[in-house]
């Protein structure tokens, strides 16, 4: 398996992980993980056509890369573990994160876990005003392009790469036309949480700004052109 390729060659091989539930399986080679899910049409069209979206090598959004599969393609103990949903089809998604330390804004309700979050998934580093504007340029392209979540608030989580740039990983796409939220608002509404809790940074943060000492010569240059000015 390898980055272009996100999901084990042997389906056969895989275990159940044990941080996944009962409603959401979650299965594991032993170094990635992912969620056994069963999709409606309509979650399943969407789901698809985001984890098919290309939005460049150097993009923030992550969003988890998605595979239609059969529950006959697990081992006969997993199958009796993993159940089909009627009228649905099974994917297998990429878990992401697939390790501790997102920050979520809906994980973290008290101020010691916000903060831990914060040191560990952040790394201390607050989100950057030019990663939100490029963030909300992403999302912008991906609605373009028919890609709609309208669920962010509870399905995002950022973090810090190894080498510092920022992640913000994204997962369970539906696009319920019955539900009117809409993507970029509830970006931006996101970002206005996280600066309120200062793990993003401000756009309206003012800085004063540095003074020019006025110029002597210049100054007795214009009085010297007033005085010439004045009538007699």
């Amino acid at each position: 398996m390898d980055e272009k390729n996100p999901f084990p060659d042997d389906l056969k091989s895989l275990k159940i992980d044990p941080t996944g539930n009962s409603k959401l399986p979650k299965v594991t080679d032993g170094k990635r993980s992912w969620f056994v899910k069963n999709l409606n049409p309509r979650e399943a069209r969407m789901t698809l056509m985001a984890s098919e979206a290309d939005l460049g090598p150097d993009a923030i959004t992550h969003i988890a890369k998605a595979k239609p599969i059969d529950s006959s393609d697990f081992s006969a103990e997993l199958q009796k573990r993993i159940y089909d949903g009627y009228g649905c089809q099974m994917f297998l998604i990429e878990a992401v994160p697939n390790q501790h330390g997102f920050y979520q804004l809906t994980d973290h309700t008290s101020a010691e876990e916000k903060d831990r979050a914060f040191n560990e998934g952040l790394r201390g580093i607050p989100i950057t005003v030019e990663e939100q504007d490029k963030i909300i340029a992403e999302w912008e392209h991906l609605n373009a392009t028919g890609v709609n979540h309208r669920d962010l608030g509870s399905n995002v989580g950022f973090q810090r790469r190894p080498d510092g740039t920022l992640e913000m990983g994204v997962w369970d796409f539906d696009d319920d036309e019955d539900n009117d939220r809409d993507d970029l608002e509830n970006i931006r509404s996101a970002f206005e949480e996280l600066q309120e809790a200062g793990t993003a940074e401000s756009r309206t943060k003012w800085t004063k700004p540095e003074l020019k000492k006025p110029d002597a010569e210049a100054g007795q240059q214009a009085r010297k052109n007033r005085t010439r000015e004045t009538p007699d």
